[in-house]
Protein backbone atom coordinates (compact mmCIF):
# COMPACT_ATOMS: atom_id res chain seq x y z
CA UNK A 1 0.00 0.00 0.00
CA UNK A 2 2.74 2.45 0.78
CA UNK A 3 3.97 2.37 -2.93
CA UNK A 4 0.83 2.91 -4.29
CA UNK A 5 0.16 5.59 -1.70
CA UNK A 6 3.55 7.31 -3.30
CA UNK A 7 2.60 6.83 -6.63
CA UNK A 8 -0.82 8.61 -5.97
CA UNK A 9 0.85 11.44 -4.01
CA UNK A 10 3.13 11.80 -7.10
CA UNK A 11 0.44 12.29 -9.31
CA UNK A 12 -1.60 14.83 -7.60
CA UNK A 13 1.53 16.75 -6.49
CA UNK A 14 2.66 19.98 -8.46
CA UNK A 15 6.18 19.41 -7.54
CA UNK A 16 7.13 16.44 -9.89
CA UNK A 17 11.13 16.36 -8.95
CA UNK A 18 10.21 15.88 -5.12
CA UNK A 19 7.61 13.46 -6.00
CA UNK A 20 10.41 11.32 -8.02
CA UNK A 21 12.72 11.66 -5.14
CA UNK A 22 10.13 10.47 -2.94
CA UNK A 23 8.80 7.60 -5.15
CA UNK A 24 12.72 6.74 -5.56
CA UNK A 25 13.16 6.39 -1.43
CA UNK A 26 9.65 4.74 -1.21
CA UNK A 27 11.22 2.14 -3.81
CA UNK A 28 14.78 2.48 -2.57
CA UNK A 29 12.94 0.72 1.01
CA UNK A 30 10.84 -1.46 -0.13
CA UNK A 31 13.29 -3.71 -2.43
CA UNK A 32 15.28 -3.78 0.62
CA UNK A 33 13.45 -4.31 3.58
CA UNK A 34 11.50 -6.93 1.67
CA UNK A 35 14.35 -9.78 1.82
CA UNK A 36 14.96 -8.68 5.13
CA UNK A 37 11.24 -8.97 6.38
CA UNK A 38 10.95 -12.42 4.43
CA UNK A 39 13.95 -14.14 6.21
CA UNK A 40 12.11 -13.06 9.53
CA UNK A 41 8.76 -14.97 8.66
CA UNK A 42 10.59 -17.71 7.34
CA UNK A 43 12.58 -18.29 10.44
CA UNK A 44 9.33 -17.72 12.30
CA UNK A 45 6.73 -19.95 10.57
CA UNK A 46 9.40 -22.38 8.06
CA UNK A 47 8.10 -24.81 5.98
CA UNK A 48 4.32 -22.87 6.00
CA UNK A 49 5.59 -19.26 4.80
CA UNK A 50 7.98 -20.89 2.08
CA UNK A 51 4.55 -22.64 1.30
CA UNK A 52 3.03 -19.17 0.78
CA UNK A 53 5.25 -17.51 -0.54
CA UNK A 54 5.84 -20.24 -3.43
CA UNK A 55 1.81 -19.32 -4.35
CA UNK A 56 2.43 -15.68 -3.84
CA UNK A 57 4.31 -12.56 -5.36
CA UNK A 58 6.59 -10.47 -3.51
CA UNK A 59 4.89 -7.13 -4.17
CA UNK A 60 1.89 -7.89 -6.76
CA UNK A 61 -0.11 -10.78 -6.64
CA UNK A 62 0.24 -13.27 -9.35
CA UNK A 63 -2.21 -13.84 -11.54
CA UNK A 64 -2.27 -17.30 -12.57
CA UNK A 65 -4.68 -20.42 -11.33
CA UNK A 66 -3.65 -23.36 -9.00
Amino acid sequence: AFPLATIAIFLLSANWLLSLLGFNVTLTISLNRAPIEEQQLLERFGEQYRTYSARTGRFFPRMVKD
